[in-house]
């Protein structure tokens, strides 16, 4: 997994019900960083989840990233 960094985006999957199909993937960006552990807001959530999910930050590790989207846009901080 490559270096992580402020501001970079990442996928988790979030539980929303019991069983395999029970979760759905949002769009995290990193707030802060420390050491192997993340805290990120989710960006643009799924109507559906909007009011489920909390307003304060989350927070997780490596192991709870799906996948990291493409390369930052130039200049975006």
């Amino acid at each position: 997994m490559s270096r992580l960094r402020l501001g970079d985006l990442v996928r988790l999957t979030v539980l929303t019900g019991p069983g395999p199909s029970g979760g759905t993937t949002v769009l995290v960006r990193i707030t802060r960083i420390n050491g192997n552990t993340f805290q990120g807001r989710v960006v643009n959530p799924p109507t559906a989840l909007a009011s489920r999910l909390p307003r304060s930050p989350l927070t997780f590790t490596r192991a709870h990233i799906h996948s990291i989207p493409g390369k930052r846009p130039a200049g975006e901080a």
